[in-house]
């Protein structure tokens, strides 16, 4: 929810600055090809620059259809109906018990049954959908006969082994922990809790994106000049 916040309130500025920056990158980049055949005394192939610009672009493009896909998840998380406190106990509760034999940290010898299933119910439990939570519940109670260790282990090497395993995990969370709040997105959840620091996070972006422009026309100005044949350059 954090993060569908912040998506919210900076998603739309998110993307105007990298779509400026990425205009900036690539005029620098259309600038340096052209160079470079200048510098040999060529003239410049303007179809093979083009097609260059075209395959760095492809990663750009990517990351701006990353934006697009949370820019909509955000909005479907804004607009899912919360969860009561009664129903968020109930979901915390088939959490943990499908934790206990699905959890692969705690279940080294994990089947491929439990493997899928265990993708099912984090991902039903990260998107609050009790529903979907509940009817996982179910195929788990129904195939819990066949999720069972293959008693390679006894009793005692299997616990060992799971002790030893979440002593281990438990010590890479709290490091985690420790580092949390100075990550994406927790970093911003004090600012989005304070309008005037949200205001003024706004302002910021939407005066990088005037530089970016600023920066942009300059670059297109000495593109232009760089076009001109030698021979009519002005000394």
């Amino acid at each position: 929810m954090i993060e569908a916040k912040y998506v919210q309130a900076f998603g739309t500025l998110d993307r105007a600055v990298y779509e400026a920056f990425v205009r900036v990158s690539m005029l620098k980049r259309k600038i340096d090809l052209i160079q470079a055949y200048l510098n040999r005394n060529e003239p410049p192939d303007h179809e093979r620059i083009e097609l260059i610009l075209q395959q760095e672009m492809q990663t750009y493009q990517k990351e701006l259809q990353r934006m697009e896909d949370r820019q909509v998840w955000s909005e479907a998380m804004m607009k899912a109906r919360k969860l009561s406190a009664e129903e968020s106990k109930i979901m915390k509760k088939l959490y943990h018990d499908m934790a206990k034999a699905l959890h692969p940290d705690l279940n080294p010898a994990q089947t491929d049954a439990m493997r899928g299933l265990w993708h099912q119910v984090t991902a039903a439990y990260e998107d609050g959908d009790l529903p979907l939570l509940e009817s996982l519940y179910d195929i788990f109670q129904a195939r819990s006969g066949d999720m069972e260790t293959d008693g390679s282990l006894d009793a005692w090497d299997e616990l060992q082994q799971k002790y030893d395993s979440v002593k281990a995990k438990v010590k890479e969370y709290l490091e985690k922990l420790a580092k949390l709040e100075e990550n994406y997105p927790f970093k911003f959840e004090k600012m989005l809790r304070q309008p005037e620091k949200m205001a003024q996070r706004q302002r910021d972006m939407q005066e990088q994106i005037v530089a970016y422009g600023e920066q942009a026309e300059q670059l297109e100005e000495y593109l232009c000049l760089q076009l001109v044949p030698q021979d009519r350059v002005l000394h």
